[in-house]
């Protein structure tokens, strides 16, 4: 039982430090779509992901545990992508889940 309590603890631990970084937000119609660095450790930037989501649900597509700066790249050039296939997407400087804050969007183009 112990266990079960020490890996909740460090799950929520983690979940609570999380932040995500960057995001963006692409639409297409009524269709929205998500990306977003997510870092546990935002001083240092590391480790990240970057974490996509659309309807169907949430996928990380890249992680990088050594590179400062990767996955704030591949977030962005993913984006950029987007745009070049039809979608509008627009930045949000950072995010903090925990204290629901977001910052004002810009647009990507």
């Amino acid at each position: 039982m112990k266990i079960f309590l020490s890996l909740g603890s460090l799950i929520l631990l983690w979940a609570a430090s999380t932040v995500a970084q960057e995001r963006y937000v692409c639409t297409l119609g009524n269709t929205e779509r998500t990306i977003e660095v997510i870092q546990v450790n935002p001083p240092a930037g590391l480790p990240c992901e970057v974490r996509y989501t659309k309807p169907s649900g949430t996928q990380t597509l890249w992680r990088s545990q050594y590179q400062a700066g990767f996955c704030e790249d591949r977030a962005r050039e993913f984006a950029e992508k987007q745009v070049g296939w039809g979608w509008q997407c627009n930045r949000a400087q950072a995010r903090d889940p925990a204290a629901g804050e977001v910052l004002p969007e810009t647009d990507l183009q």
